[in-house]
Parts: structure tokens; C-alpha cells; sequence
């Protein structure tokens, strides 16, 4: 038996076409990005330069040589159309993992109106244009009804994929016209799909069968795999992934994984009658709609689908089109009647739909210019046809020239569209939101994962965190466990903490107590799961604190953007918070705060409180925290500023500059560089805590021992909360944060909240 699976030639010339049409199409396709346009536009005229018609005829020997006419002409699909449809699979399954479906709900109105009227005007006329177009245009053979279909589906839909690169490459993705747009490409692809199903299953195998009996074959094939994916797939993956991030980071098995079920859907669907590419797309769905995805694992494969196989499958469907053949008249009228019937009836939906939907004029323009992206789906539907014998040589070219066209004339006119409809009202502040969760250090609007025992600290830290975080972050509350739970340990804490939530606390529980009931929990997030989306865990784990932090670690890897903890006043010796938070804090790569309540016999004497009352977060007046210019310090104050604006507190912004005498600030400041560039800093800090909100009051101190000077401002200001930052650091088995911190976190007389950074470039 060989080893060889091809002759060595054949070999030799697959490696070479792939090599050439992966250089050419990468080089137009990135020349194309850098003129404006969407990179397929290059990547499909890469392979028309490279086919037949152009190629073939300007170099016939070499061009032979390199694509032997026995490979590419009416012969067996070679193995680079193989890899062109494994890259059509992976890039359905991007689109897939990237769309939104709860997009059409959430917008309602103006995106069901333009979604609607911007796909039926098209289709009808594209309808039109099926029935009017020539036998020729139709494969010898092909089924006619399958060919109307198909055009209009190629005329009416536009392209998710399009549309998406355009906003992305214009910044406009956030917009609440892009969001509209958005949400009516995601309908056409739906519908562009189902329309290849149909298309396919007249067309499809299956002698002496009606075309009736095609289309419902198929369709009720595309039904169950799809229930099967929807139900079991969704279920089974969420279970599959969740493992894989527990035990780590396990990039490669996500990777392999998402790569697994979009060949294993491409092929169920194949095996129905339907095009491959269906499957990968609802693959993708499952997979982008899973809480426990793992983002690095899906940016590696859009890598190495955007860089190797979607230009492959771009090059490959344009080296498939003949150019000649629009040398007869009936050619080129045909594809001036597609470009511009479905570009007018593109406007003309989109127009009308916006303005039914609500939208303002200049918006209701760029949504109508939008909606004329076209170019990934009316690819896969030309290559679908053809492969399918309903559309021949003239049609396919005049549908591919149509998604370049297309392509090239759009992304420019939106641009413009764009510029003139500027954000107003509601919208221009949702944008200054995003910008600003989106230049911060650490509160970005992600998942938040509390840890919780129920006691005093943790029922703090989960009010703090609560008026702290940004309203777009959820927050999960992990209960954890000393040794195993039983199966129905679940339920029986979910009616504990239901029973609670009437329930009184007792003001002499202990401080941190070992056992406490998670109904107290619930009480304390009793106001906050009204505000935001809250959901609470019960997490088993070992004995050992060791263990504990384990679990939480384990929990933490499930898509989160930072880890809070509630710290006692008391601890153990040899402890910097608690053996749990200590074995916790050197493991986690996420940033983490530690919640830490001063000690109970610490409180200042004019407080009238009851010593063992959990604090109350509205009863804060003054929060102060300390300015250092570094990254690090920029998270402490984010949480400083979030909270101070959220619950009308005073922030004081201190800077220490250490050595400087407080009598040389007033004489000298301006002469002394160090205390210049406090006041530089003090002056950045107060504007961005400004910009959230906060009335913030900049202090200008000189110390030589600035831990003691921030305890002293703590007292002269009666700050009732502090807020610091540090990078972890390791000394042997022990966590190190500095002595300044670890000073004021033991010394203070008022809460402190940390905010620790794992790694944090630039910071201190």
C-alpha cells in the first residue's frame, strides 16, 4: 500500500496553487482594506485576475503549469476547492459566532420595519428579474423555479459579514443606526439561508422526486438538526467548554472544539441536501451564544480563518468566474439589470422602512446605503448554485460581479451618510458611556464574580461592589462550601435564600463567622437584584482554604472580568487578610478586590453605630484615594469615582509627594518638580473623576512617610472609606503588596477597599 495519497506532482502543484492564490489574495485584499473597501473585494478580484480569463490568456504556458486545465475545467472538484469550502465553513461559523439574534427584539420597531420592507422590495423585484432573465442564464438541465429563487435571494439579501466589516472599519458599530442595520443583516442571512435550502432542495438529488418533495425533505432535515443544535448542542457544548475553562486556560481544546462541531454541522446539513456552509453558520450560533466561550480561542480561529481560509474561498469563487463573457450584449444588460434593480430596491426599502421605523432622515439614508452591502452571501449563493446545476458560467459571473461592485461602491457613500448623521440625545450619551468603559483599567461592564461566606465583610463588599460597578455588569454571588454538596444541595439553598429574604439579622453575629446561612446573603442582595443581573452560585470545594480558592479560581476562568472579596478586620497570624483571600490572591489572573472591614474595636469614637453592624454604603459622605499617575492607580480611582458618583460622596484625590516638607508646598510649589507634577496629576485625576460624576476635591500633601500622611488625611478629612491599589507581588509562598499598603490596610480605622492588579504595564 502507498503512502503517498497523491503523486508527487499532483502534490507539488496543489502546494504551489495554494501558495500563489493565498499571496495574490492576501495582497489585494489588503491593498482593498487600505483604500476603504472590504478586504473580500480584493480577495475575489485576486482570484478573477488569476483565473482563465485573465491569467489564462496573458500567460497560457505558465498559467497550464500551475493550474492544469484538467483540474479546473468541467473536470472532478480538486482538493483547492476542498480547502476553499473548509474556509466557507469557518467563516459561516465567524459570522455565526459573531451574530446577535436577540438584536431583532431589542430594537424594535425601526429595525422589524427596515428589516421587513428592506428585504421584501428587493426579493419581489428580484423575483421579477428571475422570471424576465433568459433560459441561458439558467444551467443546462436546471430546474427554473430553483433559479428564481436563487436570484432573488442573490439580489434581495445583503451581507451580514459586509455590512459588520464596513461599520467596524468606519467606528460606527455602536451607533444606533449601525445597531438597526446590524440587526436587518442578521434577518437577510437568515432568510438568504433559507432560501438556499429551498433553492438546493428543488434542485437537489433524488430522482423520480417532486420539487415539493425536495423542499420538504430538506427542510424538515434543516428543522431537526437545527432542534438538535438549538436543545442538546447548546446544553452539550456550554457543559463541554465550561469543563475546559475550569481546568485552565485550554485555548488549543476550545479551539479544536468549535472547529469539531462546525465540520459535524456542515456535515449533517450537507448530508441533507443543503449547502455545508448552513451548517458552520449554526454552529457558530451555539457557539457564540455560550456564557463559557473562550475569546482568545475564537480570535485564533477568526486569525486563521481572516488570514489563510476566507481568502482562499474568495480567491477560489473568483477564479471561477470567466470575464469573456460579458463580451455579449445580453451578458452585460442582465448584470446592469441585477446591480441596478436590486441596488434601487435596496434604497427604496431601506428609505421607507426607516422612516416607518422611526429613524431620522440623514439615519434612514445611511441604513438605505447599508443595506446594499453585499458580497459574503451572494458568494456562497453563486457557488452554491453553480455547484448545484441552477445557475451556469453567465449567471454565476453576473452575481459575483454584483457582490464586488457592490462591495467597492458602498463602504465610501456610507462613510459620508455617516458623517452627516450625527448622535444626539440618548444615543450620544450611550456612546460617551461606551467610550468610557472602554478606556477604563478595570470596570469595563463584565461579569463580576463575588465570593461569599455570608458574613459582615462579604454583605458589605456585595453593597459596595453593587453601587460601585457600572449598571451594565452583571454579578454572580459564589457561596462556598466545605466539603462536598449533595446533588440537591442547589435547590435546598435556593429556598433557604427565598425563606430569607423577610428575614431578620441578628447585630451580635460574629465578625467572619466559619457556618453562616446564605439566607443572609440574599437579604443583603435583596435591594440590588431589583438594579442589576444578579444570580447566586453554591460552589463545593475541598476543606483547605487552599481548596477554596481553587474552586473560586476554577469559577473565575468562566468568562469573568474581576473577582471581589470580602476581608475581616480580625485575622490570623501570619495572615495578610485571611488564609482563603491570601491563597486566593497570588493565583488569580483576574483583577481582584478585597472588601477589608476595620476591626470591631477600632471604630472612631463619634460613630453611633453599633460596633458589630455591617457599615451601610449610603452612609458614606468622603471617600479618599490616592493619586499616583500609574495604571494601578488609575483602577483605584475608577472604583473611587464609580462609587462617590453613585452614592453623592465627597472623593478626595490625595497625592503625597515624599520628603516635601508641607510648609515648601506652600512656598515653593511651583518651583519644585516633584510637587509640579503632583499638581499636573491631581488635576488629570479630578477631571476624570469629573467625567463620572464624582465631586472630587484634589489634596496636595508633602510627607516622608506617605502611609502614615494618607491615615492622617484619612482622619483630618473624616474620610469613611479609603481606596487603594497594588500589584501583587510574590516572596516565597507569600503574597507581598508593599509596606505602604500592607500599613494602611492594617492600621486604617475605616474600611478599605484594594483593588489588586495581577499585571498591569506601567503600574507601581
Amino acid at each position: 500500500m502507498s503512502a503517498a495519497i497523491l503523486p508527487a506532482h499532483e502534490v507539488t502543484v496543489f502546494l504551489a496553487e495554494l501558495a500563489v492564490m493565498l499571496v495574490v489574495a492576501r495582497a489585494l485584499g489588503t491593498l482593498a482594506r487600505r483604500m476603504g473597501q472590504p478586504s473580500l473585494a480584493g480577495e475575489l478580484v485576486g482570484g478573477v485576475l488569476l483565473g482563465p480569463s485573465i491569467a489564462g490568456k496573458l500567460w497560457p504556458s505558465l498559467w497550464r503549469l500551475l493550474f492544469p486545465p484538467e483540474q479546473h475545467g468541467s473536470g472532478p472538484v480538486t482538493l483547492l476547492l476542498g480547502v476553499g469550502q473548509i474556509g466557507l465553513v469557518l467563516l459561516m461559523f465567524r459570522i455565526g459566532a459573531e451574530t446577535d439574534l436577540g438584536l431583532l427584539r431589542r430594537l424594535g420597531k425601526a429595525s422589524s420595519w427596515v428589516s421587513g420592507l428592506g428585504l421584501g422590495i428587493p426579493l419581489v423585484v428580484g423575483v421579477v428579474l428571475g422570471v424576465a432573465a433568459p433560459g441561458r442564464f439558467v444551467a443546462p438541465g436546471g430546474n427554473r423555479v430553483a433559479f428564481v429563487v436563487l436570484l432573488a435571494a442573490a439580489v434581495g439579501v445583503s451581507s451580514l459579514p459586509v455590512i459588520a466589516g464596513m461599520l467596524r472599519e468606519l467606528g460606527l458599530m455602536r451607533r444606533n443606526f449601525a445597531q438597526v442595520l446590524l440587526a436587518a443583516g442578521t434577518a437577510n442571512d437568515l432568510v438568504g439561508f433559507l432560501l438556499l435550502a429551498v433553492a438546493t432542495g428543488i434542485a437537489g438529488a433524488g430522482a423520480g422526486a417532486s420539487p415539493e418533495e425536495r423542499i420538504l425533505r430538506a427542510l424538515i432535515g434543516l428543522a431537526l438538526i437545527g432542534g438538535s443544535l438549538a436543545i442538546a448542542g447548546r446544553r452539550s457544548v456550554d457543559a463541554l467548554m465550561r469543563r475546559l475553562r475550569r481546568e485552565g486556560p485550554a485555548v488549543a481544546g476550545s479551539f479544536t472544539l468549535a472547529v469539531v462541531l462546525a465540520f459535524a454541522a456542515a456535515a449533517a446539513v450537507s448530508g441533507v441536501g443543503l449547502d455545508a456552509a448552513l451548517g458552520g453558520f449554526f454552529a457558530g450560533l451555539i457557539v457564540g451564544g455560550s456564557r463559557f466561550k473562550h475569546a482568545e480561542a475564537l480570535n485564533s480561529l477568526e486569525l486563521a480563518t481572516a488570514a489563510v481560509f476566507s481568502p482562499l474561498y474568495f480567491a477560489t469563487a473568483g477564479f471561477a468566474v470567466d470575464i469573456t463573457v460579458f463580451d455579449r450584449p445580453e451578458v452585460l444588460l442582465g448584470c446592469a439589470a441585477v446591480l441596478a434593480g436590486g441596488a434601487v430596491a435596496k434604497l427604496a426599502g431601506g428609505l421607507v422602512g426607516a422612516r416607518v421605523g422611526g429613524l431620522g432622515p440623514r439615519e434612514g439614508v445611511a441604513v438605505a446605503l447599508g443595506l446594499n452591502g453585499r458580497g459574503t452571501m451572494q458568494v456562497i449563493i453563486a457557488t452554491a448554485g453553480l455547484g448545484a446545476g441552477i445557475f451556469d458560467r453567465d449567471s454565476y459571473a453576473v452575481v459575483v460581479v454584483m457582490a464586488i461592485a457592490t462591495a467597492l461602491v458602498v463602504s465610501p457613500v456610507l462613510r459620508r451618510a455617516a458623517d452627516r448623521a450625527e448622535a444626539v440625545g440618548e444615543e450620544r450619551e450611550r456612546l460617551r458611556h461606551e467610550e468610557e468603559l472602554a478606556t477604563n483599567v478595570v470596570l469595563r461592564g463584565q461579569r463580576v464574580l463575588l465570593a461569599s461566606r455570608g458574613g459582615r465583610a462579604s454583605r458589605f463588599a456585595a453593597e459596595l461592589m453593587h453601587e460601585a460597578l457600572p449598571k451594565d455588569s452583571a454579578l454572580t454571588v459564589v457561596r462556598v462550601e466545605a466539603d462536598q454538596v449533595g446533588p440537591g444541595a442547589q435547590e435546598e439553598l435556593q429556598a433557604t435564600q427565598t425563606r430569607a429574604l423577610a428575614a431578620e439579622t441578628s447585630p451580635d453575629e460574629p465578625d467572619e463567622p466559619e457556618e453562616l446561612p446564605s439566607a443572609r446573603m440574599a437579604v443583603a442582595l435583596a435591594g440590588i437584584e431589583e438594579d442589576r443581573s444578579t444570580e447566586r452560585r453554591l460552589l463545593p470545594s475541598g476543606s483547605s482554604c487552599e481548596a477554596v480558592a481553587e474552586a473560586l479560581l476554577g469559577e473565575a476562568r468562566l468568562g469573568y472580568g474581576l473577582v471581589v472579596v470580602g476581608a475581616p478586620g480580625e485575622r490570623l497570624e501570619g495572615c495578610l487578610f485571611s488564609p482563603m483571600v491570601d491563597a486566593l490572591m497570588p493565583a488569580c489572573d483576574l483583577p481582584l478586590v478585597v472588601v477589608r472591614l476595620p476591626k470591631l474595636d477600632s471604630h472612631r469614637a463619634e460613630d453611633n453605630r453599633e460596633d458589630r453592624h455591617t457599615p451601610v454604603v449610603r452612609d458614606i459622605r468622603r471617600v479618599i484615594v490616592p493619586v499616583a499617575g500609574t495604571a494601578t492607580s488609575r483602577a483605584a480611582e475608577e472604583v473611587a469615582g464609580y462609587l462617590s458618583a453613585s452614592i453623592g460622596a465627597e472623593l478626595v484625590l490625595l497625592h503625597v509627594v515624599a520628603g516635601a516638607r508641607e510648609s515648601r508646598i506652600r512656598i515653593a510649589a511651583r518651583a519644585f518638580e516633584p510637587m509640579a507634577m503632583g499638581r499636573r496629576l491631581l488635576v488629570e485625576a479630578r477631571s476624570r473623576a469629573r467625567s463620572l460624576g464624582a465631586d472630587a476635591r484634589p489634596r496636595l500633601v508633602g510627607s516622608g512617610r506617605p502611609a502614615e500622611a494618607l491615615l492622617d488625611e484619612v482622619e483630618r478629612t473624616g474620610a469613611d472609606l479609603v481606596v487603594l491599589a497594588a500589584t501583587s507581588r510574590q516572596t516565597g509562598n507569600r503574597t507581598f503588596l508593599g509596606y505602604r499598603v500592607q500599613y494602611v490596610i492594617e492600621a486604617a480605622s475605616v474600611p478599605v477597599v484594594l483593588v489588586v492588579m495581577p499585571d498591569v504595564p506601567g503600574g507601581a
